[in-house]
């Protein structure tokens, strides 16, 4: 809910408590029961990576789209002007302390320190992100490939943080849907 804000580790607990509900049969015997592939994008990428962690056997897959790889690097891009974060974000990053006083925080929002127990992963981001720099779908493929983790990523040509969707959808925004789509079946079969 909205009353969340930007607490991550509540997002989370309610997102472990849906997945609780799922996997007991609560929503009724039309929705499957089985380990969901989760979405995650920008700030719900923090949210997805304590999920995945804290319930590995009810995640079959993850898709990250313009997410949060390593906290410490994107902290860094913060500090050194190298990233526009929107003003409803602006405190964020600073709230969470110095990285090198409190670095427990950054880890916990950085997958690619973890990535040995992420299951397979679909890593969609931009080359124009300002937000989130391509560097954090880099380091998390590159960390995931590494932990043997079975990884496929996508990397946009020319759209924002925010993508090409909606009435602005790009032919690569379109790609994208589909890339999911082929994802989820494959991963759920």
């Amino acid at each position: 809910p909205a009353a969340r804000g930007l607490d991550i580790e509540a997002h989370a607990a309610d997102a472990r408590l849906v997945l609780a509900m799922l996997r007991s049969g609560a929503f009724g015997p039309s929705v499957s029961t089985q380990p969901v592939v989760a979405l995650g994008g920008s700030f719900s990428s923090a949210v997805l990576a304590r999920l995945v962690r804290a319930a590995p056997d009810d995640i079959a897959g993850w898709v990250t789209v313009g997410g949060i790889g390593n906290a410490f690097s994107g902290a860094a891009d913060f500090y050194s002007g190298r990233t526009v974060v929107p003003p409803e974000y602006a405190l964020a990053i600073p709230a969470l302390g110095p990285a090198n006083l409190f670095p427990l925080p950054f880890l916990r929002y950085s997958p690619v320190y973890s990535a040995g127990s992420l299951p397979p992963t679909l890593i969609i981001h931009t080359e124009a992100d300002a937000i989130l720099r391509l560097e954090q779908a880099e380091q998390l493929a590159a960390a995931a490939r590494a932990a043997g983790v079975d990884v496929e990523t996508f990397y946009y040509a020319d759209v924002s943080h925010y993508l090409g969707i909606g009435a602005n959808m790009t032919d690569e925004g379109e790609e994208m849907f589909y890339r999911i789509l082929q994802f989820v079946a494959r991963v759920k079969a």
